[in-house]
């Protein structure tokens, strides 16, 4: 989840880089998603001390794939921290590679001299839309916790208008329409090239014959030419990250064309916060841990086994509204499909070591363990967060230990609690939880400064920052406690999570909603064996890294 008062500025800056990735898709999917296990109130409330440290000798097993433990290091922090570089990089290398193709084709690349002038003047509207917006916001700030420097957001605008012109000149007689045809799909019934876009250049022509404003409008733009195009430019293209086997310094390839380690790192570098340090050390020590045990029980599968397994999962969305990349980034929370995949490895291969198909007394078992969340149960909870976040731009700061700071006012907090200040008294006065989260749709869901009300498993979890990939580096879940185990009407805290410190109290449980049949509802089964897959490769993680019974 995206921390809280970003929302708005990375939809107006998607809009103006035409950034139709998946990962910046908005989405709200209310499936279950795996899990950690059940917090334990009176378990460390900071990361759990790790096992040994990684070595040559975990290397030289094929967890990392034969790199060092710096190259692996560096990628860590590149593809968590830095996943929207990778993604220009991405685009950038298309870009120029299309650029490439027409002209040893011979056929003409139109306009794409970007004058310095152009892009400040792009940007300056940018600017200007955001602030009329959002007067309270610093802009550059908001670039910055979007992972972007001054130049870097400067760059990707000049490549996003480049890209524009290649595929969408001013001048609409320049337009590629024989290319056109074949990106919106012209051998089609019902195509958009035929409907829609081949009749495009002689209305804008008209409206300048008119003396009318003739350029295309960004919305039409970003929301429905350029992710065609893009998605067309990655179909036809060979892009490789480390998971498909990049050897050592080389952290991007696309279609032959290689970026190196050291020089996305070099643009990284000044985004790395010692929280994300932090998280990407310890990602990378859990990695080569749990990969380490698993190859000592013949257990983890070769990376190109693991792609074999997602190119066959995403199958299932070829129908649907959302896509497989978007679940795994904008749900389950990874920074990028490098360390989704990581992850999927992982517990895929554990998920080996179970029984398949599950006995079904496991799977009634479970399903009556878990039928308040798997029968969309919900719950009534107030969560106090002292916010380890910056105020003006929402990310940790470089130069100040804020979960200590924020511990401090946890534990002043509870201690008035303590000596009989009431929790709504608390709540009022520490919650850093904004009433509404700026930007979010009519409707959504908003924090109430922590006042959730009633809310399944999966909302709740995401006002808490809670999905897979923190679950995977904490060892533990807050909404877990709050939706299963916390007693009613009891302040629990304070303890660590993802945006900082938490104190909670739950007010109310509801029954779950539906009955689970896993004799002979097939989704049901799956979502329950899924459930159980996750449960247990947590709890396997936990004790193998020293948290754990």
């Amino acid at each position: 989840m995206k921390p809280f008062h970003t929302v708005l500025l990375s939809g107006v800056l998607a809009l103006a880089l035409g950034a139709c990735s998946d990962s910046d898709a908005p989405v709200s999917v209310e499936t279950p998603a795996s899990e950690a296990p059940a917090l334990d109130v009176s378990a460390p409330t900071a990361p759990v001390a790790l096992a040994n440290p990684a070595s040559d000798v975990v290397n030289s097993t094929g967890v990392l794939g034969g790199i060092s433990k710096e190259e692996a290091r560096k990628r860590t922090l590149i593809y968590s921290a830095g996943a929207s570089h990778v993604f220009q990089a991405t685009n950038n290398l298309l870009t120029l590679g299309e650029i490439e193709r027409r002209e040893m084709a011979g056929i003409p690349v139109g306009p794409i001299d970007v004058l310095d002038a152009e892009v400040d003047a792009e940007i300056e509207k940018l600017r200007s839309e955001s602030l009329a917006k959002n007067p309270g916001m610093d802009f550059w700030q908001q670039v910055e916790s979007m992972g972007y420097t001054k130049e870097s957001f400067q760059a990707e605008k000049r490549r996003h208008m480049v890209l524009v012109r290649l595929f969408f000149p001013p001048e609409p007689e320049e337009w590629p329409l024989d290319l056109l045809k074949e990106i919106f799909g012209g051998a089609e019934q019902g195509n958009l090239y035929d409907s829609w876009i081949a009749g495009m250049p002689d209305q804008l022509i008209k409206r300048r014959e008119a003396g009318e404003d003739y350029s295309l409008d960004t919305m039409t733009k970003q929301m429905f030419l350029l992710p065609q195009v893009m998605r067309w430019l990655y179909s036809t293209a060979t892009i490789k990250e480390p998971f498909d086997g990049l050897p050592e310094g080389t952290a991007l390839s696309v279609n032959g064309n290689t970026v190196s380690t050291d020089e996305l790192m070099d643009v990284v570098e000044p985004l790395l916060t010692p929280v994300v340090r932090e998280r990407a050390a310890r990602w990378l020590e859990l990695r080569t841990q749990v990969g380490a045990a698993l190859i000592a029980q013949g257990a983890l599968m070769a990376p190109a086994e693991a792609q074999a397994l997602i190119d066959e999962d995403k199958k299932e969305y070829a129908m649907s509204p959302i896509s497989y990349e978007q679940v795994a980034l904008q749900v389950m929370g990874f920074p990028s499909m490098q360390i989704f995949k990581e992850h999927f490895q992982l517990r895929r291969s554990f998920g080996t070591t179970l029984p398949s198909p599950l006995p079904l007394e496991t799977m009634k078992a479970h399903a009556e363990k878990r039928k308040q969340f798997l029968g969309d149960g919900k719950v009534n909870a107030e969560v106090i967060l002292f916010s380890a976040l910056a105020p003006n731009t929402n990310i940790f700061p470089m130069d100040a230990d804020s979960f200590a700071i924020q511990e401090s006012r946890a534990s002043e907090a509870a201690a008035k609690l303590a000596d009989g200040v009431t929790w709504k008294e608390i709540m009022d006065e520490y919650s850093d939880y904004p009433d509404a989260v700026p930007g979010t749709m009519p409707g959504a869901p908003q924090p109430k400064k922590g006042r959730f009300g009633a809310q399944s498993r999966n909302p709740l979890r995401q006002f808490l920052g809670e999905n897979d990939y923190m679950d995977f580096l904490q060892g533990y879940s807050i909404g877990e406690d709050i939706f299963f185990n916390a007693e009613l009407g009891q302040p629990q805290g304070p303890i660590r999570g993802p945006f900082g410190w938490y104190m909670y109290q739950v007010k109310e449980r509801t029954a779950p909603a539906k009955a689970l049949d896993v004799e002979n509802d097939e989704r049901q089964i799956y979502l329950v064996s899924d459930d159980y897959l996750s449960r247990q490769f947590l709890a396997f993680v936990a004790k193998l890294m020293g948290g754990g019974q």
